[in-house]
């Protein structure tokens, strides 16, 4: 499991400030949190937690959430087919020939949720460029995944809410 280097809480300000962030891409709850704790894995790896939950990953200053936070439900969504589930899994980008369903409205730079046709949430991602393009032409990467089931941070949130959930 990946190492914590670093646990840290945030100042009032900075909370704020994270909040409203995360808050205009619809990545937390309108609630008020109370305590923001920062998991530090790497220089520019953290885990943030908020009220002990794992609910935020910020990677070279990108902020996504984590397959665990509730509010992915609210973000647009990517399908793939069967076939593209094992390369997810594993860390690969999502290629057009294995989406089966996409958002009406889709810009370079968004992120995204990716599912099984079964609904299974498998990973957070990236719109990277000219997707329309790529959608029509029926190839090409048109999605980068930040972060999937069974990577290091999904295996530390699963550890963190069990330890939660044990008191």
């Amino acid at each position: 499991m990946e190492q914590i280097k670093k646990k840290y809480s945030l100042s009032s300000s900075d909370v704020r400030e994270l909040i409203q962030k995360a808050n205009k891409q619809g990545f937390l709850s309108k609630q008020k949190y109370e305590r923001v704790e920062v998991l530090e894995l790497k220089e520019n790896e953290k885990i943030i937690l908020f009220e002990g939950m794992p609910l935020l990953i910020e990677i070279n200053s990108l902020l996504i959430p984590t397959l665990v936070n509730a509010n992915i439900k609210g973000l647009p969504s990517f399908k793939v087919d069967e076939g593209a589930i094992p390369h997810i899994l594993n860390g690969a980008d999502i290629m057009v020939p294995g989406i089966i369903e996409y958002p009406k409205e889709i810009k370079e730079g968004m992120i995204a949720t990716v599912k099984s046709i079964k609904e299974d949430f498998l990973a957070i991602a990236k719109v990277l460029e000219s997707p329309m393009e790529k959608i029509n032409a029926k190839k090409g990467k048109l999605l980068k995944n930040l972060h999937h089931k069974n990577d290091k941070y999904y295996e530390l949130c699963i550890s963190i809410l069990k330890k939660l959930y044990k008191k």
